[in-house]
């Protein structure tokens, strides 16, 4: 409410925005996720495989 007791003030207000890349950059990141995890993986089966042999 205002200060001198009128009605509330509304406000629409909309955005928008083209990103033509984000397929691609989605892809990308689930790649890089992808090798992480299989680095990830490798930096603990190697060395758990090495010490019980």
């Amino acid at each position: 409410m205002g200060a001198e007791a009128s009605r509330p003030v509304a406000i629409r207000l909309d955005i928008a925005a083209s990103l033509p890349a984000l397929p691609w950059i989605g892809v990308g990141l689930l790649v890089v996720g992808a090798v992480c995890l299989v680095g990830g993986l490798l930096f603990v089966v190697v060395p758990v495989r090495r010490a019980r042999g």
